[in-house]
């Protein structure tokens, strides 16, 4: 619910009689759970198409105090998807930007192929419980957060504002451009999935991008011996 109107005969406009129609009050309800925000353009999977509406089993989060990402959480009835993953900041009136649990996501997620990705990510865990950050980033574009493209971290309860590093597997080649990745805080274990429901918590989406390795850096590196496997005999300093 996120309104509600109510009024009652007698009320505060005064007067009485059939000319007294009473007040009508409207309290404003904020909703109690958070969703992510990354494109979902239509049911199932593909690119650009992720899931994250409630009616494609989108990650939801039921709010509880002091366990968010950033500085706080709030709430949406569903999520507000879009393409640039950044619905969750068009708050309303009494909302607040809660998209910020990134310490520098420009920074972090903007990846090299071959380089593997650490991402810091601001907690905080007062629940009482141990919970756990889990991260996935979408190498491949192909609109599905799969289980080798997630890695986790624990976050001790009593933890308040602190910084997390997420550190991923190397980014694998075939893909660059535009891409996502999903974050999700909870003390339940089901957050452990890209998508579907937890407990508590809060779940985060950010656009990431793939680049190719600059002049000068290398793909990939491979240490050899003198003389291993047939290969050339090196004098000291080759």
């Amino acid at each position: 619910v996120n309104d509600l109107v109510v009024g009652s005969d007698g009320d505060d406009t005064g007067g009485s009689g059939p000319n007294n129609r009473g007040a009508v009050h409207v309290l404003f309800l904020r909703p109690t759970t958070d969703y992510g925000d990354a494109p979902d353009t239509a049911n199932g999977t593909g690119a650009g198409n992720y899931q994250t509406l409630a009616s494609d089993g989108g990650p939801v989060h039921q709010i509880v105090s002091g366990l968010f990402m950033g500085v706080r959480v709030d709430g949406e009835s569903d999520a507000i998807q879009n393409a640039r993953a950044n619905g969750d900041d068009q708050f309303t009136s009494g909302g607040a930007d809660d998209e910020d649990g990134l310490n520098n996501p420009l920074a972090d997620l903007t990846l090299t192929i071959g380089a593997a990705p650490t991402v810091n990510v601001i907690v905080t865990n007062t629940t009482g419980s141990a919970a756990t950050l889990y991260g996935w980033i979408d190498f491949n574009a192909d609109g599905v957060f799969e289980s080798s493209e997630r890695t986790s971290v624990s976050v001790a309860d009593d933890s308040k504002g602190v910084i997390k590093t997420l550190t991923f597997p190397a980014v694998p080649a075939g893909f660059t451009g535009q891409t996502y990745a999903r974050f999700r805080l909870s003390t339940d274990s089901a957050a452990a999935n890209p998508t579907g429901s937890a407990s508590d918590g809060e779940v985060e989406d950010y656009v990431a991008t793939v680049t190719k390795p600059g002049h000068g850096t290398a793909a990939s590196t491979l240490k050899i011996a003198s003389g291993l496997n047939g290969g050339p005999t090196l004098a000291d300093n080759d």
